[in-house]
């Protein structure tokens, strides 16, 4: 567009009154501006670099549990601390802040203004990613607290909560600014209701101590915000930078959407936060809350299928204009991931599956569809079609289309991999309860840890090529020289979605309803339940056994939590056949005297609840032995050696364990 010299002197000057303030006024609504903000892009290489490391120490961990060598008597690669400090930097490095970048970027672009309040939501993300770093260190280091998710130190935690609220309110006051006032587009929408969820789940982990955080009301705790950040942010952020990029490389015209889309997310929304409750099933927890879960997992499948649909709609409608064929692909294998997620999540509630494949390695092969699959490739989705404005580089095709190729054999790979061990697992518990003469326990575990050796070994050999392209990613985007990406179909202004048909979503209903949803998910997963699961009184076993009787005991088990045992044992002997030969059935009574329970997700190894009370682990001399090289006592085991703790150390943490009788 030509225009003469004096509208050029008012654009200029408007341009650097916007600069001036950037909160208060909004850019010049013109047909060809573009509002490009790159106060996103360190925190968007930073993501990447924070992917690259993620997986490929994610790979070492995975295969450790095939190939004890790999990580042989290394502190830091042990696998209970490595894995954690692995979905670390994936989750809240990669994922969550390659999602933050790309709204800090997006909503702006978006709604045609400059970020509000933009040094402080810089500073808010340069926290953030402080806070990865420090934990991700802290747990390689052996000071990770026990919590499934949220292993790193309380201060961390602050210090990305604080990181994440400044952001949040960076993008909400951009929307609640943005010059026109009808309905938010749906990608914004997704996207600041999810930065809303997002400082809400991390509030909620948050360690305050007593009350519904203490015992198993710290375990709801720390289940309904493994559930928010997965079922809640990610999902929002994940359909927010799909329904932008769809309408890019598509040229959809603008148009109303239909209202059983905003329904749909919405219902998507409700039933996520109990995503959490679908890992609990037979668990010492609620029975209702169970239920609740697998209810909501169900309910899930129709909303989710509903949404994809309506992508998918888009592009086939317009297929003959789609201006980039290998963005789209990368869209198609997140959607399919998405579906594919909650479909298996909702066939993990049904009981007959449960009894099997609870505390197995299946439950991490469904949770990477969704991680290593939908969340991944909606993300560098993104990347690769705001590449040059969004982190200053374009991704060369050849470069993202064998990227393509290896997430999708390395998250397929995974799933199977892992849902095959799974089942292999849990049929040797079955067939171990049912035997007179063998027991899921002590030498007798070869049985279920030796079939699924194949099964793990494959596991790992797929998280490794996962990992290859993770590396290709980063070179792309970080050494990349290339500056022109994909050419659009539309231009920058709108995502094509902009209008939704009846009365308008305003920021104040946004706000009112994501806070609001939140709110009633949080009362009804944890802080009611917690109320039940808290007794008053502890049980015999609670009151004698598993009380902090000497230093010792007290030692071991804070060792306990900064080894990462809790990511192969649990501590739960569930009342099914499954369990039968572990001990006395597990109560709420039990673990009233502690305030962090090592309740455990998975059971890659024994359960422990009642370790003590076996003949060769009752002994203190036989652990700290044991403790120290695993295969010296049994060489089929994967257990990684703790050779590398003090003489001191290995005595308190097998006083701990015997003296859990």
């Amino acid at each position: 567009m030509r225009m003469d010299s004096d509208t050029r002197t008012t654009n200029t000057v408007t341009a650097k009154t916007s600069s001036a303030d950037d909160t208060s006024m909004a850019m010049p609504d013109r047909p060809d501006s573009r509002v490009v903000d790159k106060s996103a892009r360190p925190f968007a290489l930073l993501a990447v670099m924070f992917f690259a490391v993620s997986a490929v120490l994610g790979a070492i961990a995975a295969m450790s549990l095939s190939e004890p060598a790999v990580a042989a008597n290394v502190e830091f690669l042990s696998y209970g601390r490595l894995y954690p400090a692995a979905m670390n930097l994936f989750v809240n490095g990669w994922l969550t802040l390659g999602f933050i970048a790309a709204a800090m970027f997006l909503v702006p672009k978006v709604l045609n203004r400059r970020l509000a309040s933009r040094g402080l939501g810089m500073i808010g993300a340069a926290l953030y990613s402080v806070g990865v770093v420090a934990g991700a260190v802290a747990v390689l280091l052996g000071y990770g607290d026990g919590k499934v998710g949220f292993e790193a130190p309380w201060y961390v935690d602050v210090t990305m909560f604080v990181g994440v609220l400044l952001v949040s309110r960076s993008v909400g006051v951009t929307v609640r600014r943005r010059e026109h006032r009808s309905s938010i587009p749906p990608s914004v929408l997704f996207l600041t209701a999810g930065v809303i969820w997002l400082a809400l789940a991390l509030l909620v982990a948050l360690p305050f101590g007593g009350g519904p955080t203490q015992g198993l009301g710290g375990v709801l705790q720390n289940v309904f915000a493994r559930g928010a950040v997965v079922g809640l942010w990610l999902t929002a952020a994940g359909f927010g930078v799909t329904y932008y990029v769809v309408h890019r490389i598509t040229g959809a015209p603008t148009r109303p959407t239909d209202r059983s889309v905003l329904a749909a997310f919405w219902s998507v929304a409700v039933a996520m936060p109990f995503y959490g409750a679908t890992q609990i099933t037979y668990s010492v927890l609620p029975d209702w809350l169970e239920t609740l879960g697998a209810m909501f997992a169900i309910g899930a499948i129709l909303p989710a299928l509903i949404l994809a649909n309506h992508v998918a709609g888009l592009v086939r409608s317009r297929i003959d204009n789609v201006s980039d064929g290998v963005t789209l692909q990368w869209l198609s294998l997140g959607t399919a991931s998405f579906v594919a997620f909650i479909a298996l999540t909702a066939l993990g509630t049904i009981r007959s599956v449960a009894s099997v494949t609870q505390l197995t390695p299946w439950t991490s092969g469904v949770e990477f569809l969704a991680l290593g699959g939908a969340f991944t490739a909606w993300l560098v989705a993104f990347y690769r079609h705001a590449g040059p404005d969004f982190v200053g580089k374009a991704i060369p095709d050849g470069i993202s289309r064998g990227h393509l190729r290896l997430t999708t054999l390395g998250v397929v790979g995974f799933t199977i991999s892992s849902m095959m061990a799974g089942v292999v697992s849990g049929y040797a518990w079955i067939g171990a309860a049912n035997s007179p003469d063998v027991t899921a326990t002590g030498a007798d575990f070869a049985l279920s840890s030796l079939p699924t050796l194949g099964a793990l070994g494959a596991r790992g050999a797929s998280m490794g090529i996962f990992a290859l392209g993770a590396l290709f990613f980063a070179v792309s985007v970080l050494a990349s020289r290339a500056k022109e990406g994909p050419v659009p179909a539309v231009d920058d202004l709108d995502d094509g979605l902009d209008v939704l048909s009846g009365s308008p979503v305003g920021f104040a209903k946004l706000v009112g309803s994501a806070v609001g949803l939140f709110v009633v998910a949080a009362a009804v997963v944890w802080l009611i339940p917690s109320t039940e699961v808290n007794p008053g009184e502890g049980t015999i076993l609670g009151d004698t056994t598993r009380v902090e009787s000497s230093e010792a005991f007290a030692a071991g088990k804070e060792i306990y939590f900064q080894q990462g045992c809790a990511a192969c044992h649990t501590q739960q002997v569930r009342p099914i056949v499954t369990d039968v030969g572990l001990g006395v059935v597990s109560a709420y009574g039990d673990y009233v005297n502690e305030d962090t329970v090592p309740l455990g997700l998975m059971r890659l190894g024994p359960d422990l609840m009642h370790v003590g009370s076996r003949d060769e682990t009752g002994s203190v001399v036989f652990l700290r032995g044991y403790l120290a090289d695993p295969r010296s006592e049994r060489p089929w085991s994967t257990m990684p050696s703790y050779g590398y703790l003090s003489e001191a150390e290995l005595e308190a943490l097998a006083t701990y364990l015997a003296g859990l009788k």
